[in-house]
Formats: structure tokens, sequence, C-alpha cells
């Protein structure tokens, strides 16, 4: 069996490695057959019969693992309990991947999983358990923001494993800093000029998300030219997005109503946000909150905005939040946060969960003051 290569997590990481990787290889080595539907028997031409002087195939199938979670309610409902159908078609797929040429290179795309697979919660990975009990499962967490490009090399270049082998790889959203990193080395690559403190300005008013940044950067290329993009230009052109739920989020939390909290966090994740994202906007505002303390309480607004950087609409909102806060909850909120966003990087904790349990905690401390 060739080692089964395992992508989840960040979509936009997914986006990126398949683009890199395609980019990288030969158009014909590269197969994507749709994992969703797919029996044993559309597998074997893939995985069994390589020319006879081909160097490498790579397969590349979304939803491979998937579609072979358990409890799905297809497999629930068809055929007998146990898995049914679901396992039936799990067990067929391990057996044809288990007899894969070694020179096959096999990549399971799996976006929008929020448990990374294993023996215990897939069917797929507990029948290649089952026909190999020397399976060998490893998991690694992706948190740098290039990690996308970078793991392109070390999948197509690596050795064959000795014995059967399933790396699940989690592409972690980028937070705050990491996504200003990503924005600084893709304005270079763009040839974007950004005078001091807009490129900061462009990340926060994005919600550090990275599509949107790039999104953004080409737009910017257009427009300026040659000419330095202005702190002015990303407020004129650049529509803010995850901030205003962070707004409202700590308006919430400030005001004790948590069970409001957790219903627009639970909007949000309905609505498809990345709650990385929200984790970042949620620490720029406290960032931000904490700058406005800093200030004198009956500064001129021009003033504060000289002295902060901040734009109006971000301090009107704002400054009530830093006055009904106070700076011992604010320094705290951002502890807990940064704290959450390091459990979730690590695989500690679930994003979503970790947010209505730190959105529950400062509502807590909120009504306790």
């Amino acid at each position: 069996m060739p080692r089964l290569w395992i992508f989840t997590g960040d979509d936009y990481s997914l986006e990126l490695f398949t683009r890199r990787l395609q980019h990288t290889a030969a158009a014909d080595e590269v197969h994507t057959p749709d994992g969703r539907e797919l029996k044993a028997a559309d597998l074997v031409p893939h995985l069994l019969s390589l020319p006879m002087f081909s160097a490498r195939r790579i397969v590349l199938v979304r939803r491979l693992v998937g579609s072979a979670a358990k409890g799905r309610r297809p497999e629930t409902e068809d055929g007998p309990a146990g898995g049914g159908q679901g396992r039936n078609r799990a067990r067929e797929l391990a057996a044809v991947l288990l007899q894969a040429d070694p020179r096959v290179v096999v990549i399971a795309l799996e976006p929008g999983a929020e448990r990374d697979p294993s023996p215990e919660n897939n069917w797929l990975l507990a029948e290649l358990k089952g026909l190999a009990p020397d399976l060998r499962l490893s998991r690694r967490v992706v948190d740098d923001p290039d990690g996308p490009v970078n793991l392109v090399s070390a999948v197509l270049q690596a050795e064959p494993a000795p014995t059967p082998e399933a790396v699940v790889l989690r592409f972690a959203p980028a937070g705050p800093d990491a996504a200003l990193r990503w924005a600084r080395r893709r304005a270079r690559e763009t040839g974007v000029e950004f005078e001091s403190g807009a490129l900061e300005a462009l990340a926060e008013r994005l919600g550090y998300d990275r599509r949107l940044i790039d999104l953004e950067l080409e737009k910017l290329r257009l427009y300026a030219g040659p000419e330095r993009v202005t702190r002015d230009d990303i407020r004129r052109l650049v529509v803010e997005t995850v901030p205003v739920s962070a707004f409202d989020l700590l308006r919430l939390v400030a005001e004790g109503d948590g069970a409001g909290a957790v219903r627009l966090i639970r909007q949000l994740r309905r609505e498809g946000e990345n709650p990385q994202n929200i984790v970042g906007a949620l620490a720029w505002s406290l960032r931000a909150v904490r700058l406005l303390q800093t200030q004198p309480l009956r500064a001129d607004l021009a003033e504060v905005q000289q002295a902060t950087g901040l734009f109006p609409g971000q301090i009107r909102q704002l400054l009530p939040l830093a006055r009904r806060l106070g700076t011992r909850r604010t320094e705290q909120g951002l502890s807990d946060l940064l704290e959450l966003d390091r459990q979730v990087k690590t695989g500690q904790v679930d994003a979503w969960l970790g947010l209505e349990l730190w959105l529950t905690a400062q509502t807590a401390a909120a009504m306790g003051s």
C-alpha cells in the first residue's frame, strides 16, 4: 500500500495545496476522481494499472475519507446495522488501497471536516486497520501559512512507507500574526507598495482572511499601479468584514448577554464564517480597546484618531466598550483569547466550541464585576 495522505482543515490552505500540486506535477500524472460516490472498481484503474515505465501517478480524491465517516445518514439507513452499505463500500475501497502500486501517491482532500478522521469515527480507516493491523496512523497540524505550498515537494518526494501508513495533516487557519506575514510576502510578490501602517490596516479590515487578502491585493495592484497604497485607500476601497461582528460580540459580552453572544457566533457558523478569522478579529478589537483605554477620557475624536491610527467609525464603536470593559478585563480577555488560539492550532480544542466557552467566560466576568 502506498502512503495515504489525508489533508483537512482550512479550506483556503487545501485550495493552495491543490493548486501548487497541479502546477508542480505533469498534467498526465494527476488523476482526480470524486470520492463521494467512488466505488472500489472505480479506483482500480487509477491504483493498479500504471504503464510499465511510468515513474509516478498522483491520485487526488476529494472526500474519499469523509464520505466513509461513521454515522452518515445514507450509511445507517441503507443495509443492515453496523455500517451497512457504507461499511461494505469502505471495506472494498480499503482492499484496493492496500493492493495499490507503490508508485501511486494517494491524496485525500477533506474540506469541512470538523474532526480528524480515525478508525473510531471512520469506516475506511477502520477497515484499513482491520485488513492491515500494522497500519500506522500519524497526525500533524500545519500552522505555517506557507505550509500548503511547502508540503507539495515533501509529499511527492517521500520515500515509500515500509508498512501501511496513513498521514493526517490538518491545516490550521492562519491567526493574525501569520496572516500579516502572509500579506507582507504576497504584497512583495505582487509588487504592491504600502505606506506605513496601510498593509496592517488591510489585514485588520479583512479579519486576517488570507483568501480575501489575496483578492484585495490584486485589486489594489490594478488600482494603485506604481503608487503607494495609503490607509485612506484602504478605507475607501476595502469593505470591512469580520470586525463588525467582533464589535457586536464584544458589545454583547460587555452587556452580560451571553446567550445573545452564543446565538451570534452560531449564526456566523451557519453563514460559513471561518472561526479563526473571528478569533483574529476579536484579538484585534481587544487590542484596539486597550489602546483606546490609554487615551485621555475626554480626548477629541481627531486627537484619538491621530494617536491610535484607528478609523473614526472604529473609534465610535469601540470607545463605549473601552469604558465599560476596563483595563483588567480587557487584558485578561485578550490573554484568554490568545491561549484559545494556541489550543485551536495545536488541536486541543474545537475552534467553535472554544469560542463559545470564551464568550461564556467573558460574559460571566462582566456580570461579576
